[in-house]
């Protein structure tokens, strides 16, 4: 016995329509290759399947116990076939991020672990480099997802803010500490600094900072990462300001931590896309996973 889907198909069609013209029809095939195919199944079976008079086509009861076990034969085979797609889809699917070296390094990790766990079928690229790579490579259609901070606007990008971080004051310590109390800003002048190049976006709105509570002096260091910040610091050879999505870097380093206030400065953390592509489902389960784990990375729960 050799029933194939399409008699099975085609049986209950005419079953619900009790009629070989319209039945034909729905099919997209002649009456004649339906009376063919019907004769056919029936002949497989050993038993009719209809009686048909010049009016109407009605199941005999036979065929009314046969439309039972076809039916479910069919749902069975069309979930089956349902679920092997989407298995293929899955198998398909690529994400690739791109972001800066310390967000690579220490924020997504986690995030990547969690992220694949959720979805073992899609391969998953993270690239790591400069800020201003990881807007154009977007823009390029070279990623499908950007991260960072400072990332400007652009024409034909979608740019969403995940979450909101602040500024720390990184200082050496025998220990790493994370101080409740806010520092001000003004109990900052004076001090020796490490910086990132004059033209970095973070740099700029802290010299701004800076220069309201009088400070001057040119910084001790200038360096091109905040890893480098980060080891300067630690070393004792004098005080980084850094973004708050540092904490994880620090962990486990001779490192205090000390938030800023008076004022509060607030800043984005945002994801980029490119307005004119769809990306699939999965891109957006990444980013959620991401603004979840950051504030408990940063506050270390």
């Amino acid at each position: 016995m050799n029933i194939s889907h399409r008699q099975l198909k085609a049986f209950l069609l005419l079953a619900q329509q009790r009629n070989f013209s319209r039945a034909a029809e729905q099919l997209h095939i002649a009456q004649s290759g339906l009376s063919l195919m019907i004769r056919e199944l029936e002949g497989q079976l050993g038993f009719r399947l209809f009686d048909r008079t010049t009016r109407q086509v009605t199941l005999t009861q036979f065929g009314a116990e046969f439309r039972a076990v076809a039916e479910q034969n069919v749902r069975r085979i069309e979930e089956i076939v349902e679920q092997v797609g989407r298995s293929a889809q899955r198998a398909n699917t690529t994400l690739s991020v791109g972001a800066p070296p310390l967000t690579c390094s220490y924020l997504l990790p986690p995030v990547v672990a969690a992220f694949e766990q959720r979805h073992p079928g899609v391969r998953l690229t993270i690239v790591d480099t400069d800020l201003p790579s990881v807007s154009s490579m977007v823009r390029a259609g070279h990623l499908d997802v950007g991260l960072g901070m400072f990332i400007k606007a652009a024409p034909g990008l979608l740019r969403q803010p995940l979450f909101h971080f602040s500024l720390v004051a990184a200082s050496a310590a025998p220990r790493f500490q994370l101080a409740r109390s806010p520092r001000s800003w003004s109990a900052l002048a004076g001090e020796p600094f490490i910086n990132l190049p004059f033209d970095n976006p973070l740099q700029q709105l802290i010299d701004k900072n800076l220069a309201l509570v009088g400070h001057e002096a040119p910084p001790r260091f200038v360096v091109n990462f905040i890893e480098t910040q980060i080891g300067l610091a630690e070393a004792g050879r004098g005080i980084a300001i850094l973004p708050s999505t540092a904490v994880p870097a620090c962990r486990g380093r001779g490192i205090r931590l000390e938030p800023l206030g008076s004022p509060l400065v607030e800043l984005e953390f945002y994801e980029l896309r490119d307005r004119g592509r769809k990306l699939p489902p999965c891109a957006d389960d990444f980013c959620d996973l991401l603004k979840r784990s950051i504030p408990r990375a940063v506050r270390g729960g």
